[in-house]
């Protein structure tokens, strides 16, 4: 009897210090991301202050130009929104953003720098961000899902013949998860910044940094999400890369104290396609284009040179 009540106070205790925070932290990763639209005070708020200006001034110029809200349906029944800005050409770079971030706080300046050197923009917002519909982000797996089938959606536009993708941090791993079924016909590269190589080692990663133990809670994290959403923490982007036919530049800040450079070099290793890595010095989390500068813009246009064929550019 003794036993058995001491057994019920430690499975009641480990409930208390453990299951209870542990649903806490599920929440938390999984739970909606939405953030207000670029502005100085959000920018001021973030590291992306240093960028504040660059980044304001190529959303205004980008605000200027005709665009249209686009919506399709997830394989789950999510309505997801996206915008469209169609300049008539036959080449279209679709931006994946990263975990509880927008299309225009992370890639403004590249976009609007793609739009002069002759592409249609897709911004797509992930799953459980501002207008889209979800209650839960998935680190990249479901969003691997909705990727491909706004890479359907783009393909039926107008004169649309070659396709750039472009990811960061969730949304690169998102393009890596799904690198085995892209078409390289019509996909012609792949441009994949500082991405995880799964949520599992995320997670660590950041139970590290937090100085939390990961081996106590993130066993529970996985289970919750296992029964909870259907995904497995343990997916690895490693799994997908060896059979990718899509040429890739990876990209990575030697500073990047979000996601370790090391998993970027680790998906640079196991990506069997075409492939060239641009490591900044200096550059932090989703900051390689912006710290890289010039030299970064000189890289992704010598990118595109290599692998699109079509070479039309268009000043807006």
């Amino acid at each position: 009897m003794i036993i058995v009540q001491i057994l019920i106070a430690l499975l009641f205790v480990s409930g208390v210090l453990i299951g209870a925070p542990s649903v806490v932290m599920y929440r938390i990763v999984f739970g909606r991301k939405d953030r207000p639209h670029l502005s100085q005070s959000d920018l001021s708020k973030t590291y992306y202050a240093p960028y504040a200006e660059t980044l304001l001034r190529a959303f205004g110029e980008l605000q200027k130009l005709p665009k249209e809200p686009v919506a399709l349906y997830s394989f789950d029944g999510l309505r997801l929104y996206g915008e469209w800005y169609d300049g008539g050409f036959s080449k279209t770079v679709i931006f994946c953003h990263g975990y509880g971030g927008t299309p225009y706080h992370q890639f403004s300046p590249q976009a609007l720098a793609l739009y002069k050197a002759g592409f249609n923009l897709l911004f797509p917002i992930q799953r459980a961000h501002n207008e889209s519909e979800g209650k839960h982000t998935t680190l990249g797996i479901f969003e691997s899902k909705d990727l491909l089938l706004w890479i359907e959606w783009a393909k039926k536009q107008p004169e649309c013949k070659e396709i750039l993708l472009y990811g960061i941090s969730m949304g690169c791993s998102a393009i890596e998860y799904a690198s085995d079924a892209l078409d390289h016909d019509t996909i012609r590269g792949m441009i994949l910044d500082c991405g995880f190589t799964s949520p599992w080692d995320q997670l660590s990663f950041d139970a590290k940094k937090h100085h939390l133990p990961a081996k106590v809670f993130l066993p529970l994290i996985a289970f919750y999400a296992k029964r909870w959403i259907v995904i497995d923490l343990r997916k690895d982007t490693r799994e997908f890369l060896p059979k990718a036919a899509v040429p890739a530049l990876f990209c990575h800040g030697t500073a990047d104290q979000t996601v370790p450079l090391s998993q970027g070099l680790k998906n640079y290793e196991a990506c069997a396609s075409e492939k060239e890595k641009y490591i900044v010095e200096g550059a932090g989390h989703t900051l390689c284009y912006l710290c890289g500068g010039e030299n970064a813009a000189v890289v992704l246009d010598q990118f595109i040179q290599k692998h699109f064929t079509v070479k039309e550019r268009n000043e807006p």
